[in-house]
């Protein structure tokens, strides 16, 4: 994912592009539309901060683009295999219907903290870290992201990962989600913390 500079709930296509509008298009309106299409949008604000950074917005997008043979974040022989990262964990207080996350929400500096957590140094070899780096270097797979979207696509945090599936659900992006194939989730699916851990870490390869 992103943090992009611009748009809405919407499909990018070189600016914001709102789902409604889309869905009037003829088929090859929008097929011509999703060629171009770079990211759903799924979030604006800046409840999904960490640190001293509380105030910015970011508007945040999940890739188009994927690995379905699936990414492990890290190979057993990688020095993080078997360290508690402490610095990028982001706990969560669950109550009905609700979660309360803490601690690192904003996942785009994860695999700089892993590299500077004691006992790690090897997070410049690729093959290492194949989740983060299948996200870190996304433009080889996305080929359409020209220059301006190129750069800064991450792995998200729980926290981030949790507000994709929170938006699919407030939002009604079922329809979106499954035009592009990002994953499918049925409808009424139990969403506490427990399940979603679950689910959320099988998402990780759905950049």
């Amino acid at each position: 994912m992103k943090c992009l500079k611009k748009g809405a709930f919407a499909l990018l296509v070189v600016s914001a592009m709102p789902y409604v509008d889309f869905t009037a298009l003829t088929d090859d309106e929008k097929n011509n539309k999703k060629a171009f299409a770079i990211a759903l949008i799924f979030y604006k604000g800046a409840g999904l901060n960490s640190g001293s950074d509380t105030t910015i917005s970011r508007t945040l997008g999940v890739g188009l683009k994927h690995n379905r043979s699936g990414l492990v974040w890290c190979l057993s022989s990688a020095n993080a295999y078997n360290i508690n990262i402490t610095t990028i964990q982001c706990p969560a207080s669950e109550s009905p219907g609700s979660l309360n996350f803490t601690g690192d929400k904003n996942g785009s500096d994860n695999l700089v903290q892993i590299e500077d957590f004691e006992g790690v140094d090897d997070t410049a070899t690729a093959t290492n870290y194949p989740a983060f780096y299948f996200a870190k270097i996304y433009s080889t797979t996305a080929i359409n992201l020209g220059t301006s979207y190129a750069d800064g696509w991450y792995l998200p945090s729980i926290a981030e990962l949790f507000q994709i599936v929170f938006s699919s659900v407030k939002y009604g992006m079922y329809d979106i989600i499954k035009l592009c194939q990002l994953f499918l989730m049925k409808r009424g699916t139990d969403f506490s913390f427990s399940r979603m851990r679950g689910i959320l870490w099988n998402l990780v390869i759905f950049m």
